[in-house]
């Protein structure tokens, strides 16, 4: 008999999240999210029903791709493959694919942009998960103690037909970490006090609320003047027959591009890209955030 609870996706198993660790949260508990949940703060929001996460077009054509990802990757490693949860005390992790003898692990992403993904490329670049995805798979391993565990990135039309697959190997010290984390997290969750943000908190701070407002206002301002250019630079392209159109101070001209995947032609020719791969940089980020 399997529990209610043990069903991905079931009310049980939701309600069931909302009081354990499971391991695609691990990134979010570390502080290293790629998306909502990113840190402690959000996490604790969603578990406590103060937060939604809203499913994308991308992420439920995904899930409906799933069994056929998981089929495909059965074909390439010659395995055969089952969903299950996996529990150890509070930790939790759904996996996409475990062998029957227990002994391999397979975790699956279908990506929306397939192989032009910036998840396929950082990881036929890298050979590993990027960072949030490897303290999912930190995780699972922690728990499962497999002997081969498979991170593949699968692609294809309507069927997938193709992947990229890589073995990743523990990493004692990243699960040292995301223990600890949960530990600490736990102990906001079971008081309900919520974690601190980890930013540093302006709102008494007069000067940067303004700034703050300023840029809102002219960020909405910017959002709705492109949307108006956008329906305007589609009227006109409608209106024009000729490679070159001229009228009412606008030239309208249709012309040919193409682009040249360098990243191919480079494997193609045998060439190593990362050697000319310039030092990173920081840059700034701006988000309106959820309820302002």
């Amino acid at each position: 008999m399997i529990a209610p609870h043990m069903i991905q996706g079931s009310p049980e198993w939701l309600a069931y999240r909302a009081t354990r660790g499971g391991a695609s949260e691990a990134a979010a508990v570390l502080g290293i999210g790629a998306y909502m949940p990113r840190n402690m703060r959000e996490l604790w929001e969603l578990k406590k029903g103060r937060r939604e996460v809203y499913v994308t077009k991308a992420m439920s054509d995904g899930l409906e791709r799933e069994e056929s990802a998981r089929l495909h990757v059965e074909r390439v490693e010659g395995l055969a493959l089952s969903p299950d949860v996996v529990e150890e005390g509070r930790l939790s992790a759904s996996l996409d694919g475990i062998t029957f003898d227990r002994k391999i692990v397979a975790e699956i992403k279908i990506p929306a942009r397939g192989r032009e993904s910036d998840l396929a490329v950082y990881v036929d670049t890298h050979g590993k998960p990027p960072p949030h995805y490897m303290a999912q798979c930190q995780q699972q391993m922690m728990i499962c103690k497999p002997d081969e565990f498979i991170f593949a990135v699968c692609f294809g039309d309507d069927e997938i037909t193709d992947s990229i697959r890589v073995h990743v190997e523990p990493d004692p010290a990243m699960q040292d970490r995301i223990r600890a984390a949960w530990d600490m997290f736990f102990t906001y969750l079971d008081s309900d006090e919520p974690p601190p943000t980890g930013d540093d908190e302006r709102d008494d701070d007069a000067e940067y609320v303004a700034a703050a407002k300023a840029w809102r206002e002219a960020k909405a301002a910017l959002t709705v003047a492109s949307d108006a250019e956008a329906e305007a630079r589609k009227a006109l392209i409608a209106l024009c027959d000729a490679d070159a159109t001229v009228g009412g101070g606008v030239k309208v001209k249709r012309y040919w591009t193409s682009r040249t995947n360098y990243k191919a032609a480079a494997e193609s020719a045998g060439v190593d890209l990362s050697e000319y791969q310039g030092e990173g940089s920081y840059s700034w980020r701006l988000t309106v955030e959820d309820g302002e």
